[in-house]
């Protein structure tokens, strides 16, 4: 079940948030790549233009820092999406408030075609500049010799998401980004406010 924690970190002067939903999905559920995009949208994809760090750091100034991740496994059902933001503690209610705001809106509205193609352009584009680089390549190689990979896996996923419709998208996002799971917890000096 959902909740919102805090946790008292006297005399700091910075605060953390750190969000997790748990996932039963695995990266070979047909709905992993629309669920991957919704994760980038909404922030876990070009800093400044996913939704979450545009809100809370670019335009209300909140945040040094913000957006969601995701963690996931090739073989198994054990996924999940997680958020972060960085802040003055002053700011909790406010942050909190954008927060929800943001995901409700994400959820209720869904992304919009231009949002959806500049972040796959973004995410593509990313992809190629990795490949340039021995630390990823190695690391990649690892993951799929580990999980008994061929290497044209990384190709075909890049392809599923090519061909991804805004409507698997958005339906990705209101299928597993359950806010009534969202586990948030703050840490911070709030006491001062």
């Amino acid at each position: 079940k959902g909740t919102t924690e805090t946790i008292k970190t006297p005399d700091k002067t910075s605060a953390m948030l750190l969000g997790n939903i748990n996932i039963n999905i695995s990266e070979t559920h047909i709905d992993f790549p629309a669920m991957f995009m919704a994760n980038e949208l909404l922030g876990g994809g070009a800093f400044l233009s996913s939704r979450i760090p545009q809100r809370l750091r670019e335009n209300e100034g909140m945040s040094y820092g913000a957006g969601t991740f995701m963690n996931s496994n090739y073989r198994f059902d054990v996924s999940n999406w997680g958020l972060y933001a960085m802040f003055n503690p002053l700011y909790k209610g406010r942050l909190d408030s954008a927060l929800h705001q943001e995901i409700d809106k994400a959820i209720a509205g869904g992304f919009t075609k231009d949002e959806l193609e500049k972040s796959k352009n973004a995410w593509l584009q990313g992809n190629k500049t990795m490949l340039g680089m021995n630390d990823f390549l190695a690391r990649q190689m690892r993951w799929y010799i580990r999980d008994n990979r061929d290497l044209t896996d990384f190709t075909d996923f890049e392809n599923k998401i090519k061909s991804l419709s805004l409507e698997s998208v958005n339906a990705a996002l209101r299928k597993y980004f359950d806010k009534s799971k969202l586990v948030l917890v703050y840490g911070g000096d709030f006491d001062k406010n």
